[in-house]
């Protein structure tokens, strides 16, 4: 198996940027709840993984899937995030080597359908996935599957413009404390 080697850096700029809070996040917030809304009775939830803790942290999750995650805040080994991180590709219930029912992300849930899509962080390293869990209808894969991608390119777009923002503000307090005027071109 394939395992997730970040680079230090990398994974102290996404703690900077309080990717790994467990407080509500608007933008995350606002796309899990629009993901429940394709999929009726489903939940969709945002995992992202915290290599250097060893865990996977709950970010966001839709109405229904929050009433069913409270005990899913942080998952430590053997999830359906690291696989997909891991694998790098969708994964789906009819992927049956490459999940389990036990993963504490489908257990909590009493998922019998799903469809899981990496998210991808500065570097392009998987960082973490955007899911639809159901438990009681099938969820129409092709179409969540397509739901989900543009989900996880807004977060991870959300993201990286976190991560150039606060590549920026180094930048000016760096020069701030070397006294280097900024360079203007004339």
């Amino acid at each position: 198996m394939n395992h997730f080697q970040p680079d230090p850096e990398e994974m102290f700029t996404l703690r900077d940027l309080g990717v790994f809070e467990t407080k509500p996040c608007e933008v995350f917030d606002r796309l899990t709840a629009w993901g429940e809304r394709f999929c009726p009775g489903a939940g969709c939830v945002l995992f992202l993984r915290d290599v250097e803790c060893r865990r996977v942290i709950l970010r966001s999750a839709g109405p229904r899937a929050r009433a069913r995650l409270l005990r899913t805040r942080h998952v430590l080994a053997g999830s359906l995030t690291d696989h997909v991180c891991e694998d790098g590709d969708v994964v789906t219930e009819a992927d049956p080597m490459s999940w389990s029912p036990t993963m504490p992300e489908i257990a909590d849930f009493g998922a019998t359908s799903f469809v899981a899509v990496p998210v991808t962080g500065p570097g392009g390293d998987k960082i973490g996935i955007v899911a639809i869990l159901s438990e009681k209808r099938p969820v129409p894969t092709a179409q969540a599957t397509a739901d989900l991608q543009g989900m996880a390119l807004i977060i991870s777009q959300r993201i990286m413009l976190k991560a150039s923002l606060a590549t920026l503000q180094r930048i000016a307090k760096d020069r701030a404390l070397v006294g280097s005027p900024p360079r203007h071109k004339h």
